[in-house]
């Protein structure tokens, strides 16, 4: 049979094994389909009949059965050739993918119906694991090439089970046997196999393959093992890819476990733990079946235990364990059920109180139940499970009372978690009581928590608290008295064991029981960690008493002493070494005696005490006895207990014989065992780090006589001594007890040394304050790095970061470390090298200086990059680049260039394993840096961009085309595609190609060009501005010439064409590198002026004044060039460094000449660079200053000295050196010149660093501000608050402020002593409310701050005609008007004056620019001409800001959004939901609707300015209003009425209060329509004037007159004018609290409409008592026919001050006609607040909300008015919360936070609030100051801005009383002051 085997093999030709990996589709099929037919034969003829093959197995020789050969040779081509059993064409021209599928099905059943079969014969034992192997093989195939056919597969798998646990509870009849028809297929002959899916049936059904034959239940049983396994070892891919069978598969399994026998339950509980640790858990009803089948199984391991074979039982007991274990696992994760956790629970408990739990004979069973105990007692069930803690507590009095006897440890676990979760609930309840008697509501009871825990914050313990609390309480009265105390039943177990101990050895009995010594110390070290665990929260516990320390004490020497004369010495005095380590786990909680220690260190050192009489410093208690005992005891001690002992005597406290441990010590070291010479290092730490002092040189000579031992143990251990050697002697280390305790070691063992400073974080390594050590302390380990063993060597490595962690290195030191680490970067071993890579960053960070750090980087790279070239393995250079991925994580920015490079390097050119190494270590790179890929790119890119080109030069011959690195590059940074890594790089990449000239470099520019698709010429052209600066700067005259030449051969265009097409920037990019490359830029301007076809200047540039002259006509565009560069966010620091640094070289080569007339420019280009604060940017700021005050003429510097000063102030917390010296050129040196100007620098501060500034300041402006009087100071301070500059303006507004707030007697006289007021007053009233407009919200908030300490004035002491006395001379008729030219001009001066960043300043300089050009004006010397008179009529400081503008080139780039898409009205919508976007967005589309030439060029020319300047827009806003009304279409113009309705139909709408709060916007807007219809109606007044003119000077000469209303644009005005509702326009002005303008329109409204005037005496009445007009309220009453309406009398009582009658009559009745009308409601609550009756107030508005609470919104403000006014708190509060204190309110919610936040003492909060509320007033009085009367108009906000001025006043004085000692009598002054002060300003208001 064996012959014909072999014969069946040698058959076959093995090359059609090549056709089966190579050969072409064809031949692929033919091979395999023979190799199929030879597996076919074999397995048919030798294998198919199980029977037959048993019968032969037992016949052949066990080496020579041909079964066993065919196995392996079917298993070889398996392995080898595995496209044999899942390729599914058999057929070359069969293309159908589901036959193809379907062949490779039937083959695989047919393959598995045979192996099953055979290993599941009894019989066939010896092929069982042969046939395993193979189904799991065949399977794995499946699964990795064809997962339908491996689902289906396993599905036939576990159905076949299905079917077997079916047949296994079938009793057959006698003579028949079962068949399993599972594995099914069509193939039964050998001419099947090419037509095994028969096609003419059109049916895949089983053919006439037969089933397999189950002849017993063994037999059975034996099959459901073998199918069982095989879901065994795909456990995985059941979980996570056949979710579907799940189910079947874990009812399949808990069944077997159920009624199979032994192996089968075993081979079952196998695959559950599987299944439970690929996190699969039974569905829910399967759970409790699981938990029942486990049970059962475990009550079967403790019955069968002693009945089994042992190999058997520990077999199925490790298999429970493991599924255990699992349950553990999945309990940790909270995956199951809690009923299912419960029910475990009590049966768990039920087995513990049968003392089942110590019948398992199975250590690892046994501790996997324990450990189940232990999760569910962390799991803490007392919410979910009732009786949870009784239960709990009767399993703890049984492992309490099995202490001491057999099986007593894992019970530590158990009573550890329960003595803690018991105290701290104990704890708990302390603080918080449980109520007695009384049940409490919920609410109130969480507000006593609330309490208690504001009065105990140090008693508020974390969740767990909670929890302990809950599990304390859950169990019921009648529980209580089963719930002992289990602290107290331990610590009297534990004294009934040493009771125990000492009677016995009273008793001088010669045998002791071990198991209560043992039991003692489990009692003990229970103690020890609970008392570790507990020690923060219950602090006071008393854990041991002193008698019970004493008996320890005592006991334990006893022990010793029987030790030495009774039985199992060694195993007893382990246990005493176990007790005594428990003790030393808490010495820094217990206090022990210098006699207990002094026993516990004679204890310890028994095994050397008897060798050694001298015992140095140890102090022994009865020597004889204690010599005799060691004596005795020493031969039986092992070097396990030896090592303990030396341990436990290094933890005693640092003072009990220090001198006896380092001798104890010196004796270890010279051991025989090297387990005892292994400890002593880390004895030696442990004795270091209790030491406050130890001498370097000690330790240092007790390790170095370690170095020569040459046992690895040792060595191992030395090389972890090392990394903590520099934690302890710096100091940085302690002693900390683990986070989770394990009981299976000496519990003192587990006390480790750990460094916070090494642990921390990488940044470990920066600046501290401890104590840097020598490398010389660490020498002696270096020999370790080249130790035999590569363990060693990767322990030393690996701790040799923290020795770099504590040392400061020279640069010699650093090279030596780094030669030690670079021979370890070569180790053979992976493990070595990888570590060392981690370490070796950490190394450059401990140079003594930053110089040395980067020395050391640089060294290391240049060694690793030589390494890289020369290794000749990849794993070295994948460790090289590891390596440089870790320095690159810290490194510098000098070196991150040259790391990123390497990794790049390698990605590009190195092979697969290499390039995916770097491209992680890239990522890491840019993660360790805290930057994103993209990011590191642009920090690096012009370096990184070079060495792309020299690598693609270098390179271009090589396999890699220059794009498939280029692609490589933009894949590895992120950029999106190749085409946006290219557009985005040109500039950095094109220059350097240029350079090189070479053919080489013209095939990559081609194929750059065609991959961007555009030609090299366009490419070139267009970056050629970047091209040519580089050249100049990079390359000598003869590269120079070539690159040119290269440039103008590729581009096919000269260089004068090339420089010509973007002339200003050639200069701009040129420029840019001034400051590093000054010659060769000198040189490259001269290039460019040759080709300068229109320069006729001097052509000679060695001199710097005809190179200014030169650059004069283009500098505005190099500074504008510049402002781009610094405000750009792609361009990175070093950049933008360059750029400052060239500027400041531009303006040292410019001189006074030229900046000064651009000094405004320079400037603002300046305040850029100014915030940036990184590296060393502020200090090149303060030189750039320092330039530009030299550069500019000091005549021009006077007026700019403040705001230059006021600019450079936040300099000087960082640069106060270089700032002083600016301010010591400006004020000491050129005094004479500037101390006109020396009194607007008052805020300067008084620093040591500016003390010759002040000493000036004082000589110049002392006397002026001690001297003059308030007026001229007031003045003084008001010409900072018109400055051009928001900062200036800041600062002038905080003197004014103070300024006013020391001369409040002096302003009172200034108002009251004269008849007229005088004139300062008014002109700072006016100042003020003009500031009301500001932009900058600080500024306008210390406007309000000064209106409010100017408090409220009454207007008719104030001359205030108008706000601006210029208004009549700023309207003008057209823009044809010379006078219109002159305005706007200097109102964009002012706005060029008062721009705060560049883009402002140069969109004004272009509308300047336009402006002046559309005009013709220009400094000619024929003042004749129009232009030179327009020139002649601005003042000098706007010439000069003109002078250059005259002859400027901006240009307006395109707009990147149309207004054609702004939906309108654009009020209120996404475009204008802010005033400032409203209102640029509407005159931004309506500029594009003028059609007059030239006035939309002229508005097209300022459009830009109006997003920087909004004072601006509105100066322009109505002339562009007024040419679209008159030139537009029908549409716009409807277009324009709706915007304008849109405004005022929004604040017609306003009513209540609510017109009171009002916001900015509303207020802003209105009153802007306002002044635009006003614009509109006093031009058509002035053009019917004209016109009329007109027609009477024509009339006298001809009859003809026509009629001046028929003049079309006045007409068109008109029709406009009429479209606006003057009934709308009256109401909403009356809502904007513009009275007298609503009177205006409402007598327009009755007059033009004809309107019945009863029909709105309501409204009228409105308006005249808000105009205080008394008599034409009652004059209304007087005309009123009929009864007035309720609204009617209301309002005429209030004026004459009937406002009781109001309340009890009028607001009663309009009430009951209207009950649900919210207003009326409104209207009496602010009645009932007028007369003063707040608690009438509270108590209405309370009881009206809870019949109605949606009108909580409308009543809000009532109900805190009358709160806070009532001084209720509580209720304050309650409506008030904190989480709304940022959100804007109305001003009776703004007064009541301000006084809940004074109740608190919050002054922070205070001064918050009052900003807010102070802001909200500012609107208002914003929107009132654009027209004139707007004080009296705005004067109820005044009033209220006086309040808060005095409101502030009180809380601050008592806010100081409540955090100093102030005096009664002082504080009694104080408040007399200012209620003094009080009285004064109220005379001052209005009555």
């Amino acid at each position: 049979m064996a012959s014909d085997v072999q014969a069946a093999i040698t058959s076959l030709d093995f090359h059609i094994f090549d056709s089966i990996n190579n050969g072409t589709g064809e031949e692929r099929a033919k091979a395999v389909l023979t190799v199929r037919l030879v597996i076919y034969r074999l397995v048919s003829s030798f294998l198919q009949d199980s029977e037959k093959v048993a019968v032969q197995l037992l016949k052949a020789d066990t080496t020579a059965q041909s079964e066993i050969q065919i196995l392996k040779f079917i298993q070889h081509i398996m392995d080898d050739y595995g496209v044999v059993f899942i390729e599914g064409s058999l057929n070359p021209n069969a293309l159908n993918s589901n036959k193809d599928f379907q062949l490779s099905h039937e083959f695989g059943l047919w393959l598995m119906k045979n192996l099953v079969q055979l290993a599941g014969e009894p019989d066939c034992e010896s092929l069982h694991a042969a046939c395993q192997r193979m189904l799991s093989s065949f399977l794995s195939l499946a699964r990795a090439h064809h997962l339908p056919l491996f689902s289906l597969l396993i599905g036939e798998v576990t159905s076949a089970i299905a079917d077997l646990i079916q047949i296994s509870e079938q009793v057959p009849p006698v003579g028949e046997v079962q068949k399993l028809k599972r594995f099914r297929n069509s193939i039964a002959t050998e001419a099947e196999f090419s037509t095994c899916v028969p096609e003419a049936s059109g049916s895949s059904a089983p053919g006439h393959s037969t089933d397999i034959t189950v002849k017993s239940l063994q037999h059975c049983e034996l099959l459901q093992s073998v199918l069982t396994q095989l879901c065994g070892q795909f456990a995985f891919e059941l979980v996570h890819f056949s979710t579907n069978k799940l189910s079947a598969v874990w009812s399949l399994l808990c069944a077997q476990v159920e009624l199979g026998e032994l192996p089968l339950k075993k081979v079952s509980l196998d695959v559950i733990a599987l299944l439970l640790q690929h996190g699969s858990l039974p569905p829910l009803p399967l759970q409790h079946y699981l938990l029942s089948c486990l049970l059962a199984s475990f009550d079967l391991s403790c019955e069968l235990n002693h009945r089994l074979e042992p190999q058997w039982a520990t077999a199925f007991d490790v298999s429970l364990a493991e599924v255990f274990n699992m349950l553990c696992n999945s309990i940790d994760t909270a995956q199951l059920e809690h009923s299912f956790l419960s029910s475990l629970f009590s049966e768990l408990q039920s087995r513990i109180a049968q003392q089942k739990f110590w019948m398992c004979d199975t250590a690892s069973l046994y501790n996997a139940l324990y450990q189940l105990v232990v999760t569910l007692y962390r799991y803490r069930l007392a919410k979910l499970f009732p009786c949870y803690t009784t239960k709990r507590n009767l399993i703890n009095k049984v492992l309490v009372s099995r202490v001491g006897t057999t099986r007593q440890h894992q019970v530590q676990d158990c009573l550890v978690e329960s003595i803690c979760a018991e105290l701290l609930a104990r704890e708990v309840v302390t603080v918080h009581p449980p109520l007695e008697g009384t049940e409490v509501v919920d609410q109130n009871r969480n507000r006593e928590k609330e309490e208690v825990n504001k009065r105990h914050p140090e008693k508020r313990r974390k969740l767990l608290a909670k929890s302990a609390e809950e599990e304390y309480n859950s169990s019921e009265d009648q529980e209580k008295e089963n719930n002992s105390n289990l602290f107290d039943l331990v610590q009297g177990r534990l004294k009934k064991l040493m009771d125990d101990l000492h009677f016995t050895l009273e008793q001088k009995e010669q045998s002791i029981s071990v198991e209560v010594i043992e039991g003692m110390c489990v009692l003990l070290e229970t103690l020890m960690v609970c008392a570790a665990t507990c020690a923060t929260t219950v602090p006071n516990k008393l854990w041991l008493s002193n008698t019970s320390i004493v008996d320890l004490g005592r006991l334990l020497t006893l022990l010793v002493h029987h030790a030495a004369v009774g039985g199992d010495t060694a195993n007893v005095y382990s246990l005493i070494i176990r007790g005594v380590g428990a003790l030393l786990y808490i010495t820094d909680l217990l206090e022990f005696d210098a006699e207990f220690l002094t026993s516990l260190a004679c204890i310890a050192s028994l095994p050397w005490i008897a060798n050694d009489s001298s015992w140095v410093d140890l102090k022994l208690m009865n020597s004889q006895e204690m010599i005799a005992t060691s004596a005795k005891i020493r031969p039986y001690l092992d070097a396990t207990v030896q090592s303990d002992c030396l341990l436990v005597l290094s933890l005693l406290p640092g003072g009990v014989a220090p001198g006896w441990k380092t001798h104890c010590l010196r004796l270890a070291l010279n051991d025989k065992s090297a387990a005892v010479r292994s400890v002593v290092s880390r004895a030696l730490l442990n004795i270091v780090c209790n030491q406050s002092c130890t001498s370097h040189l000690l330790v240092t000579d007790l390790l170095r006589s370690q170095m020569e031992d040459e046992s690895k143990e040792v060595q191992l251990a030395l090389a972890r001594t090392m990394g903590l050697l520099g934690c302890v002697l710096s100091r940085c280390a302690k002693l900390s007890r683990p986070a989770v305790v394990k009981f299976d070691s000496l519990l003192c063992f587990q006390l480790d040394i750990t460094c916070d400073e090494c642990e921390n974080s990488l940044d470990r390594h920066a600046a501290n304050e401890h104590v840097k050590l020598s490398l010389s302390l660490f020498d002696l380990f270096f020999p370790l790095s080249a130790c035999p063993e590569a363990e060693v060597r990767k322990a030393f490595v690996k701790y040799l970061s923290r020795v770099f962690a504590h040392v400061r290195l020279t640069l010699a030191e650093s090279k030596k470390c780094m030669d030690v680490c670079l021979t370890l970067i070569q180790d053979p071993e992976k493990a070595v090298r990888v570590e060392c890579s981690k370490v070796m960053a950490f190394l450059p960070l401990c140079g003594e200086s930053a110089l040395c750090r980067y020395d050391t980087e640089r060294e290391i790279l240049q060694q690793l990059n030589r390494l890289y070239k020369d290794a000749d393995k990849k794993h070295l250079q994948s460790t090289v680049v590891c390596t440089m991925g870790s320095l690159g994580k810290l490194a510098t920015e000098k070196s991150l260039l040259q790391v990123t490079l390497g990794l790049l390097e390698s990605i590009l050119l190195g092979d697969t394993q290499v390039e995916a190494a770097a491209q992680l270590q890239m990522r890491e790179v840019a993660k360790g840096q805290k930057v994103i890929m993209i990011k590191l790119f642009s920090k690096l890119k012009r370096d990184i961009c070079l060495f792309l080109c020299d690598l693609m030069h270098a390179e271009a011959t090589a396999a890699a085309t220059p794009l498939m690195m280029l692609e490589k590059v933009q894949a590895v940074f992120g950029y999106k595609s190749l085409q946006v890594f290219l557009t985005e790089n040109c500039e950095y990449l094109l220059p350097v190609l240029m350079r090189k000239a070479s053919p080489t470099a013209a095939v990559i520019l081609k194929e750059v060009a065609n991959k961007l698709l555009t030609s090299r010429k366009h490419l070139i052209i267009s970056n050629f501005k970047y091209i040519f600066s580089y050249l100049i700067i990079s390359c000598n005259k003869s590269e120079l010439e070539n690159a040119l030449r290269f440039a103008q051969n590729e581009s096919q265009v000269s260089l004068g064409s090339l420089v010509r097409l973007d002339y200003q920037r050639m200069h701009n990019n040129l420029l840019l590198y001034i400051s590093t490359h000054y010659k060769r830029v000198f040189e490259g301007l001269e290039l460019l002026a040759e080709k300068d076809l229109a320069y006729a200047g001097p052509r000679d540039f060695s001199s710097e004044a005809n190179m200014a002259s030169f650059l004069q006509p283009r500098l505005l565009g190099i500074l504008a060039f510049f402002d781009a560069e610094l405000l750009t966010n792609s361009k990175d620091l070093q950049e933008k460094i360059l750029t400052l640094k060239s500027l400041t070289a531009i303006m040292k080569l410019m001189g006074l000449k030229h900046i000064t007339p651009v000094r405004m420019k320079v400037m603002a280009t300046l305040r850029i660079a100014l915030q940036y604060k990184q590296d060393d940017f502020p200090l090149l700021s303060c030189k750039a200053w320092l330039q530009f005050v030299h550069s500019v003429d000091m005549c021009a510097l006077g007026p700019m000295l403040g705001q230059i000063v006021v600019i450079l102030l936040p300099l000087l917390e960082q640069q106060a050196k270089e700032v002083a010296e600016i301010f010591d050129f400006l004020i000491v040196q050129h005094q004479k010149e500037l101390a006109e100007h020396f009194h607007d620098l008052y805020f300067i501060p008084d620093i040591p660093e500016l003390a010759n500034v002040q000493t000036v300041l004082k000589q110049h402006t002392e006397d002026f501000w001690k001297n003059a009087d308030f007026a001229t100071l007031v003045q003084r301070c008001l010409r900072g608050v018109s400055h051009e500059n928001v900062d200036v303006r800041i600062h002038a507004l905080t003197r004014l402020r103070a300024l006013l707030q020391a001369n409040q007697t002096n302003f009172h006289e200034m108002v009251r002593g004269n008849e007229a007021v005088d004139v300062v007053i008014s002109q700072l009233v006016s100042g003020l409310l003009t500031g009301c407009r500001e932009s900058s919200s600080k500024a306008r908030g210390l406007v309000g701050e000064c209106l409010g300490v100017l408090g409220a004035i009454d207007p008719g002491r104030l001359d205030l005609m108008t706000n601006n006395p210029k208004e009549e001379t700023r309207f003008h008729v057209s823009i044809d008007d010379d006078n219109f030219a002159v305005d706007l001009v200097n109102e964009l001066a002012r706005a060029f004056l008062a721009a705060s960043d560049t883009r402002g300043q140069a969109c004004s300089s272009y509308a300047i620019q336009e402006t002046l050009l559309l005009y013709g004006i220009k400094d000619t010397e024929d003042t004749s001409l129009p232009g030179g008179k327009l020139w002649n009529r601005f003042p000098e400081y706007v010439q000069e800001i003109l002078s250059p503008l005259v002859y400027s080139k901006y240009i307006k780039t395109a707009s990147t959004s149309s207004s054609a898409a702004i939906k309108r009205p654009i009020y209120r919508s996404r475009k204008g939901n802010t005033f400032n976007d409203w209102v640029y967005n509407w005159a931004s589309c309506m500029i594009p609707q003028v059609k007059d030439k030239k006035a939309h060029t002229l508005f097209e020319a300022c459009e830009r300015i109006f997003k920087y300047d909004l004072q601006m827009c509105l100066y322009l806003l109505p002339y562009i209003l007024h040419y679209v009304v008159l030139d537009c279409s029908e549409e716009t113009t409807r277009e324009v009425v709706d915007e304008v309705l849109a405004v005022l139909k929004h604040t017609e709408k306003s009513n209540g209060r609510e017109q009171h709060d009002s916001s900015d916007f509303r207020h802003l807007s209105t009153q802007t329509l306002y002044s635009i219809l006003d614009h509109l109606a006093k031009w058509s007044r002035l053009r019917l004037a004209s016109q009329s003119q007109q027609r009477h000077t024509a009339g006298k000469k001809s009859k003809a007159q026509p009629n001046p209303r028929a003049d079309p644009a006045f007409k068109t005005i008109s029709q406009f004018l009429a479209e606006i509702p003057q009934d709308v326009l009256s109401l909403s002005s009356f809502n904007c609290q513009a009275y007298t303008r609503s009177l205006m329109h409402f007598e327009a409204y009755i007059k033009d409409k004809q309107e019945n005037i009863q029909d709105h005496l309501s409204f009228l009445q409105k308006i005249y008592v808000a105009l205080d007009d008394s008599d034409s309220v009652a004059g209304v009453m007087a005309i009123i026919q009929g009864e007035p309406p309720v609204d009617v009398q209301i309002l005429a009582q209030e004026t004459v001050g009937q406002l009781h009658d109001t309340s009890t009559a009028c607001y009663e009745r309009a009430i009951q006609q209207q009950p649900y009308e919210i207003s009326h409601h409104q209207a009496k609550l602010r009645s009932l607040l007028k007369l003063n009756q707040p608690q009438s107030a509270l108590l209405y508005v309370t009881g009206l909300l809870t019949q109605r609470p949606e009108w909580k919104r409308g009543l809000h403000e009532y109900q805190v008015e009358s709160a806070w006014k009532l001084a209720s708190w509580d209720s304050l509060e309650s409506l008030l919360p904190a989480a709304d204190n940022a959100k804007s309110h109305g001003w009776s919610l703004g007064i009541g936070r301000i006084l809940l936040a004074a109740r608190h003492s919050n002054e922070s909060e205070v001064s918050h609030q009052l900003a807010l509320l102070r802001n909200e007033q500012m609107g208002p009085l914003s929107a009132a100051s654009m027209e004139g009367g707007s004080y009296q108009r705005g004067y109820e906000y005044i009033v209220r801005l006086h309040m808060l001025n005095e409101l502030e006043q009180a809380v601050r004085a008592l806010l100081r009383t409540d955090t100093t000692a102030v005096r009664s009598s002082q504080l009694s002054a104080d408040l007399s002051a200012v209620t003094n002060q009080w009285q004064a300003r109220l005379q001052l208001t209005q009555v």
